[in-house]
């Protein structure tokens, strides 16, 4: 439910946000001026997008999931098969932190062995804030700190339920803006289990 991330989103060190909140920052920052980003951008080319009054963080979590149902369909002619799956959230969560920065960075906590978890790309979080600030031309960069909960490789989805609380947080902190709708066409780009994390 879209509802449900509104109680996962918090600000730190500042105000707690709904997501609705969240999506009408944008309308009420002064139009065509940037005091979150490092310069001005443009989403259409034609007008500079304005980010909001910058927070010195954004924390955010989602839950881990089990597989309750799995269908199997027809071969399609790429070689793959449609797929028809039932999730039910558990109460395990990814906490994101996300903190202003230059550059894009990763640590991660609560984990036995910290390189079972990379601090690359190879990471759904780093490539979740990336790819958010590529679709809104964001000239900064993102510290997250991760502080997990789902277990690694255990099929529960915590990669995934990393990736999309770095959306909304660092929706959040960079004040873009995006709807609900935007961030979830984002999350399908990541993977096929971001927008159930992203939706709890």
């Amino acid at each position: 439910r879209p509802e449900q991330l509104d109680e996962n989103i918090a600000a730190v060190n500042g105000p707690a946000f709904t997501a609705d909140e969240l999506s009408r920052i944008d309308e009420a920052a002064a139009p065509s001026t940037s005091t979150c980003g490092r310069r001005p951008r443009s989403c259409d080319g034609k007008t500079e997008m304005s980010f909001a009054a910058p927070v010195d963080s954004v924390h955010v979590r989602a839950p881990g999931k089990i597989n309750v149902y799995l269908g199997v369909g027809g071969r399609h002619d790429d070689g793959y098969h449609a797929l028809a799956t039932v999730f039910q959230a558990v109460s395990l969560y990814e906490d994101v932190i996300a903190r202003h920065a230059d550059d894009f960075s990763i640590t991660v906590s609560g984990v036995d062995d910290p390189d079972t978890v990379p601090l690359d790309d190879r990471n759904l979080a780093m490539r979740a804030a990336k790819l958010l600030a590529t679709a809104a031309e964001y000239g900064g960069g993102v510290a997250l700190e991760i502080r997990k909960s789902v277990p690694v490789a255990g099929g529960m989805g915590g990669g995934s339920a990393g990736a999309a609380p770095a959306l909304v947080a660092c929706d959040a902190l960079w004040g873009t803006g995006f709807s609900t709708a935007r961030l979830h066409e984002l999350a399908a780009r990541l993977g096929a289990d971001v927008p159930f994390a992203l939706h709890g």
